[in-house]
């Protein structure tokens, strides 16, 4: 029985808790994939497509380093203490970020800074790092609730402070230590974002009749489209993929340091393949290009890809698309067509099980199918005692109870 429908009847809280109840192994993930995606699919590939070639994928060639980001003027406004300390730890943090993603990352964690400073500025002045207190952390948590932020999105702002003043600490720095007792805000539990299986379909269908178009701009959707959908990859991960990344003979793509900085590998199956084919048919590119690329040959944004999800889903009357909804979608489909959780968090990414619980919602058919399969198969095994009295010839009368006694007594 899936451990997923095990933990809703046990009424646990979190899988990784029905894991200390269990112990097996799960099938090999690609077949398990195979399967659950056969399961999924309810009409054949679309005619008149190529199939994948069957050469070898071409040899990785170097990409060409991203030069470090230009910091010369960031953060003017800061006490040059604080300046100083940040400007080191964006730096300290530089060689561990993938060349793809270092100017975002360097952005993103120079504008986290910033804003707590300027928020601690505007309460008191700050001399330096070793007055920022553990108060002060939990007053800013709650100021950026009452301006209307979510839990996950504040959560990275104070990871980026309490990460610039652990640095300090190992750089034997004077800091308050009773920062590193801040607690992330918890986040509130609520459904997945995935699209029922009828919009899943209707979705797919559309798809499915634009692929043999010979236009290049939707041959670029639809491979976009089918890497979000069967491939579950995050947004950033899916613009971040190269040539050399994708392996069609195998039918899988290669996620180079994904969220946490972990590799894995990604299945893609038959119709995936195909669009992905049919697109590189009219964009060839180099191992070391970006694989999703403009006609110009320039990466594609986040904005454009949103905005083009946006559209398709629209145009097949399947409203708020975007790239995350499809990530719930492939984990939630995955689970209930019998793909073992586990295998569904090695898919996505997951260092833990109870992260994969938010992207993935077991249906309650699919709990009471596995529940009557699994008994079913458990009476099986295990035949009930009959509730039919059995005929016995030397059944004890009391006499009889009472002559046995009295022998037994005798011989003790």
């Amino acid at each position: 029985m899936p451990i997923t429908s095990l933990s809703k009847l046990l009424g646990h809280a979190q899988v990784s808790t029905t894991q200390l109840y269990t112990a097996g192994a799960d099938p090999a993930l690609a077949a398990a994939y195979r399967t659950a995606m056969e399961r999924l699919s309810t009409t054949a590939p679309a005619p008149g497509l190529a199939s994948p070639p069957a050469a070898s994928a071409p040899a990785a060639s170097p990409s060409e380093p991203v030069p470090a980001p230009d910091l010369s003027q960031w953060g003017q406004n800061l006490p040059s203490v604080l300046r100083s300390a940040c400007l080191a730890y964006v730096q300290h943090c530089v060689p561990r970020w993938q060349t793809p993603r270092l100017r975002r990352r360097a952005r993103s964690l120079r504008w986290r800074l910033q804003h707590f400073f300027a928020w601690r500025l505007a309460q008191h002045p700050l001399g330096s790092l070793a007055e920022v207190s553990l108060a002060d952390l939990r007053r800013f948590q709650q100021a950026e609730l009452a301006r209307g932020l979510a839990p996950h999105s504040i959560n990275p702002l104070t990871a980026a402070v309490v990460g610039l003043l652990r640095n300090q600490a190992d750089q034997e720095q004077p800091v308050d230590l009773s920062v590193f007792r801040l607690r992330p805000l918890p986040r509130p539990e609520s459904l997945p974002r995935h699209l029922s299986e009828a919009d899943s379909q209707r979705l797919e269908s559309f798809v499915r009749q634009r692929l043999s178009s010979g236009d290049r701009q939707l041959a670029l959707e639809n491979a976009c489209y089918f890497i979000l959908a069967h491939g579950g990859l995050r947004a950033c991960e899916c613009l971040e993929l190269q040539g050399q990344d994708l392996d069609l003979p195998a039918q899988r793509l290669r996620v180079r340091q994904g969220k946490g900085d972990r590799d894995r590998t990604v299945y893609l199956t038959d119709l995936a393949c195909q669009a992905l084919t049919h697109y590189l048919q009219l964009a060839p590119g180099a191992a070391s290009a970006p694989l999703l690329r403009k006609a110009d040959g320039t990466s594609l944004s986040h904005p454009w890809l949103h905005r083009h999800l946006h559209a398709l889903g629209e145009a097949a009357g399947v409203p708020q698309l975007c790239p995350h909804r499809l990530r719930h979608t492939y984990a939630t489909r995955l689970l209930n067509a019998g793909m073992p959780i586990t295998s569904v968090q090695k898919l996505l990414g997951h260092a833990y099980l109870s992260t994969t619980q938010i992207y993935a919602r077991v249906y309650d058919v699919t709990v009471e199918a596995d529940y009557r399969r699994a008994m079913a198969q458990t009476e099986r095994q295990h035949p009930p005692l009959s509730d039919r009295p059995l005929p016995v010839d030397n059944w004890p009368t009391p006499n009889t109870a009472a002559a046995a006694s009295a022998a037994h007594a005798r011989r003790v």
